[in-house]
């Protein structure tokens, strides 16, 4: 099929969904509720419309980060099995070493090779559904000034596998309202953030780039004055790509933006955990602490919940699919803003270029 006759061809979106009303995650349905009769209507399972959202949007999630998983079932074959090649002459080569054994905790004497093999043992355990030892690595990406930590306990280990499984035996006749989902929704997708950028770094070491390479987020705040300016952070994956009129808004939103205050562009999830980091480090500020709203134009919904678990201030295109639940809205909005300081801006009424300039002012 021609790439024209595909256009004439796309249905418009279920507008059910969009609102998060729609759910087929049973054989009894499709399951439609009116955002008009919401008090009375529920599911034939008997969900309400605020259940109902909460558990769609958990189910995006928990399909990412099933995907996710799979993901580095290739990239750990590839390691087992690879041999370093002889010593890098680059400089930048060198600098990637240096700064990744510095990020993970490893001794610059250590030889590359068994370097990797330090931190295939900790990605074995991330992914695995019994994760063993005492605290995760992973809690290097979480420096105690950055970002508040969902994690109380930090003796013990971090796996997606387990989080996943558990947000999967979630009994939903247990659970009252939508905080449980959604915070599930907000823990799942911050692991699948660190994730990514645990997998670059590691293609990093072995000089297997991804499609875009890490940016260098150091580079990209030496514009910014000190103190922090209000700034602006673009968010945007190439493996994600848009759909035409979402890319339009996109298009039309940013040089608005680019006049009013200064624009950091990030093509990968993951550069998001270098700057909290960044910001921690050069400024000693934690990520709600200062006036900075990211801009995340993906259609996969943990990078959006991932940059809301870090603490930012966060507004999406396409929007969350939480609009048919006040409650879920208060959770994004008020609730987090109460918790932990940042808040989803909604991008679905009004001019979403004047909520951003009004919210950094």
């Amino acid at each position: 099929m021609r790439p024209t006759d595909k256009k004439k061809e796309m249905l418009p979106a279920c507008g059910y969904g969009l609102l998060g009303l729609c759910c087929s995650g049973c054989l009894l349905g499709p399951c439609r509720l009116s955002p008009f009769e919401q008090e009375s209507l529920t599911g034939l399972c008997g969900m309400n419309a605020d259940a109902l959202v909460a558990q769609n949007l958990l189910r995006f999630v928990q399909t990412e980060a099933a995907w996710e998983i799979s993901r580095w079932r290739a990239l750990i074959i590839e390691l087992q099995t690879w041999n370093p090649p002889p010593p890098a002459q680059k400089g930048e080569a060198r600098w990637t070493k240096k700064i990744l054994f510095e990020k993970y905790g490893l001794s610059p004497r250590l030889p590359l090779r068994k370097a990797i093999q330090v931190l295939l043992r900790e990605v074995r355990n991330f992914i695995s559904p019994v994760p063993e030892g005492h605290r995760s690595f992973l809690f290097r990406f979480f420096p105690q000034k950055a970002w508040p930590s969902p994690f109380d306990d930090h003796s013990q280990p971090i796996s997606l596998t387990q989080l996943l499984l558990n947000s999967w035996g979630r009994n939903k006749s247990e659970s009252s309202g939508v905080e449980g989902p959604l915070q599930e929704c907000l823990d799942l997708s911050l692991i699948v953030l660190l994730s990514q950028r645990l997998r670059e770094d590691l293609r990093l070491l072995i000089e297997k780039k991804e499609t875009f390479p890490g940016e260098r987020v150091s580079t990209l705040l030496g514009g910014i004055a000190v103190p922090p300016p209000p700034f602006i952070v673009v968010l945007s994956e190439s493996e994600s790509l848009l759909p035409e009129p979402e890319q339009r808004q996109v298009d039309e939103l940013l040089p608005t933006l680019d006049k009013a205050f200064p624009l950091i562009r990030l093509r990968n999830t993951g550069a998001l955990a270098d700057l909290g980091q960044e910001v921690s480090a050069s400024w000693s500020l934690a990520i709600p602490d200062i006036r900075v709203v990211v801009l995340v134009t993906t259609t996969k919904v943990t990078t959006v919940l991932g940059a809301l678990a870090l603490g930012f201030k966060v507004t999406s295109i396409p929007p969350l699919p939480i609009h048919g639940s006040k409650e879920a809205e208060e959770f994004f909005l008020e609730g987090l803003r109460r918790k932990f300081g940042n808040t989803y801006l909604l991008s679905w009424e009004g001019d979403l270029s004047s909520k951003i300039l009004d919210f950094l002012a």
